[in-house]
């Protein structure tokens, strides 16, 4: 009965009879390393950034983006031509088709290359402030991407003088800027957009507020 009695214990003991400690690892010459190696940091691939400038104006045609990443499309540069036409030009997916609008009309198609870039000029557009859009067309004809942003067309009489003088000492502001950060670039410190501001009192109301296609006089840095 007392043998009965202790095997009785043992089942209803939920550890169980004590037995030979076993290390959860192996130790000693037959350890065996499971951690993985440390990884090297991944270095993302990038590209440095390309402008090529000709007779026609300045188009990008190799973007600083990581290699691979454009994945939309993009309106890289605004200009003038020296008929006096808007120029634009961008990238976005190769073979791809980009319809252009302005304030919702919409005015042309143009191909993008295999490259990835494509280049546009918009002829007889009346002077005055716009709403520019660009859609990125997929083969069935759908938007697969898109960018809008205001545009204002300079007078043929201010693209001409500065045809004139060679464009020396005038940027025409591209998408994106400010102007903080033009001062930055082309005078060395964004607190001198005060000086363009003056410079350009007559085209400028609110420094806040900046237009791509405008033509901007740079002052000589102080």
């Amino acid at each position: 009965a007392g043998e009965a009695a202790v095997h009785r214990a043992a089942r209803d003991d939920p550890a169980g009879p004590a037995g030979p400690a076993v290390p959860a690892t192996p130790t000693g010459t037959d350890a065996i390393d499971r951690t993985d190696p440390p990884q090297a940091p991944t270095v993302e691939a990038r590209t440095p950034t390309v402008l090529l400038a000709d007779g026609d104006g300045i188009r990008v045609i190799q973007t600083g983006d990581a290699a691979g990443a454009q994945r939309r499309i993009s309106l890289d540069t605004i200009a003038y031509d020296t008929e006096g036409d808007v120029q634009l030009a961008g990238r976005g997916s190769a073979e791809a088709d980009v319809r252009f609008y302005l304030d919702n009309q919409p005015i042309q198609v143009a191909r993008i290359d295999l490259t990835g870039s494509w280049r546009t000029r918009l002829p007889q557009v009346d002077p005055g402030t716009y709403t520019l859009r660009l859609d990125e067309l997929t083969p069935a004809g759908l938007v697969q991407s898109r960018i809008e942003t205001p545009f204002l067309r300079e007078e043929p009489e201010t693209v001409a003088a500065v045809t004139a003088q060679g464009g020396e000492n005038v940027i025409t502001v591209q998408w994106g800027n400010t102007l903080w950060g033009i001062a930055q670039q082309q005078l060395g410190e964004g607190v001198a957009y005060v000086q363009i501001f003056e410079a350009n009192r007559d085209q400028i109301r609110n420094p806040d507020l900046i237009y791509p296609g405008q033509i901007f006089t740079i002052p000589d840095a102080d």
